[in-house]
């Protein structure tokens, strides 16, 4: 029998002959003896090899010097998720080549990345304008919709909780049946949803909490006046948010807004945007006293238009 050299290559060891045979691959040991060709010392052959090779991918070292891969233009958060979901979650910062960068920072081959972590840590939504990989997207993701989750339940219960007291109750106080007949005429199937969808601003809690006025009437839509203030401690959560427009402060007056789906957004009572809002949505709010947090606020100078004003 006759046989091509290519084709007795290929009949004694299948597997490799279809890998050489591969265009990449050819190109890649081509440009790899290109390399070693150009380069004498064997710590630039390998310096070039890591940055020369794989110009769309960032092949990173752990400190334990396993290799891993990553997207070009990937950053340290795709690498803390990409080590375990839980580091990323617990992540405080990244040390690039034993310096610390910040979470932006963008991957690039031959480095070694090590994670700073803290039980303490958890993810912060500013990390998804610069996270690229899926498995990090999808992990901030996940954290925030439970987050909003359990967050929704706890304000809703706050929000039932305030519109009970005018009728001497509370959600702990309700008996087995008061809750079951919410449960029916509100049509979930248990109380936890309720109080999720009064948190996200989907049911007002004052028509809830109607339905154990004694006075009240299955007609009678309007909302009691004397409203209950829900006490405003600036760290809430991402369910109640201070409006861009007037950006309240404590000390300022002070009125909620019930967003659908977004929770309660805090306004200064004379802010125009309350205007364009429904006056049922509305809902009455104060600052804790000694309150502690930071704040964004807007500041404006008036200043004479001059050379060098924004120097001094």
């Amino acid at each position: 029998q006759l046989y091509q050299s290519e084709q007795e290559e290929e009949a004694d060891c299948p597997h490799e002959a279809n890998y050489l045979a591969r265009p990449r691959t050819r190109k890649w040991l081509h440009d790899l003896l290109d390399i070693q060709q150009s380069t004498g010392d064997l710590l630039d052959f390998l310096k070039h090899v890591k940055t020369d090779l794989f110009p769309d991918e960032a092949y990173v070292f752990t400190p334990q010097g396993k290799i891993m891969q990553f997207p070009k233009k990937a950053t340290a958060i795709d690498f803390a998720y990409a080590i375990h979901s839980e580091i990323g979650n617990h992540c405080i910062g990244v040390k690039i080549d034993n310096l610390q960068v910040p979470l932006s920072t963008s991957l690039v081959n031959g480095q070694t990345v090590e994670v700073l972590t803290e039980p303490w840590a958890r993810p912060q939504l500013s990390w998804l304008n610069f996270a690229v990989t899926a498995r990090a997207r999808n992990h901030i993701r996940h954290f925030f919709k439970n987050l909003q989750d359990d967050e929704a339940v706890l304000l809703g219960q706050r929000l039932l909780d305030q519109e009970l007291a005018r009728y001497n109750l509370s959600v702990d106080k309700l008996s087995e049946e008061k809750r079951t007949c919410l449960l029916t005429t509100f049509k979930v199937s248990k109380l936890e949803v309720l109080l999720h969808d009064i948190g996200l601003g989907n049911r007002m809690a004052w028509i809830v909490a109607r339905q154990f006025d004694p006075t009240s009437e299955s007609s009678m839509k309007v909302r009691p006046v004397d409203n209950i203030p829900l006490i405003i401690k600036g760290t809430e959560g991402i369910l109640v948010n201070f409006s861009h427009c007037c950006r309240p402060i404590p000390g300022d007056d002070i009125v909620g807004f019930v967003s659908a789906g977004r929770g309660i957004i805090i306004h200064m009572s004379s802010c125009k945007q309350l205007a364009r809002h429904q006056a049922d949505k509305l809902l009455a709010v104060e600052w804790e006293s000694g309150i502690e947090s930071e704040f964004l606020v807007d500041i404006c100078v008036d200043v004479h238009d001059q050379r060098g004003v924004l120097a001094t």
